[in-house]
């Protein structure tokens, strides 16, 4: 049913057809992603306010975190930097929300940060990494010394943060 909605979608007929196809999935997690199939499109076409109520109906604060940066991405990408502001402020709200709640999610940070700098939010952007490193730094686990340093290096390299990137023990492609 999902690629039947998705056809319809792509003919302009998200409005009712194409979104009643996917609120009959039965899977929730199929559903769940029809959803964010369906928001992406919607936001390529230009109905942002079609696209922000459907990736409202994701249940997990995850999956709606994940097709709104997904969106402000695209939006970044193709120099729609306002509306990819707008649809951002959405994605740092929820993604502060999965941070409170377990620091491992700290990882998301990394894509808040190079979407905040592709639309010119240098600034911001490095205030996001230094979070992430602030939390990698004191996480206990494998995920902070290891995964979340990594992560941290690539963001800062992306950003333009070349000598973060190089100061930090996991960024500099040492090893260290």
């Amino acid at each position: 049913m999902g690629s039947i909605a998705r056809q319809l979608a792509q003919r302009g007929n998200v409005g009712q057809q194409a979104l009643r196809l996917v609120e009959s999935i039965p899977n929730d997690q199929n559903r769940e992603t029809q959803y964010g199939s369906l928001a992406v499109l919607l936001a390529e076409r230009g109905d942002m306010a079609g696209a922000l109520r459907i990736a409202q109906m994701r249940k997990e604060p995850q999956g709606r975190f994940s097709i709104l940066l997904e969106i402000a991405q695209r939006k970044a990408r193709t120099k729609d930097s306002a509306e990819a502001r707008k649809i951002l402020k959405h994605v740092i709200q929820i993604g502060n929300a999965l941070v409170q709640e377990n620091a491992p999610n700290a990882t998301i940070l990394q894509g808040i940060a190079t979407t905040q700098s592709e639309i010119g939010d240098t600034p911001g952007a490095l205030l996001t990494l230094a979070e992430l490193s602030t939390i990698a730094n004191q996480y206990e686990g494998p995920e902070g010394k290891g995964l979340m340093l990594q992560l941290l290096g690539c963001a800062q390299a992306r950003v333009g943060d070349v000598l973060g990137a190089l100061r930090n023990p996991r960024g500099n492609g040492t090893g260290e």
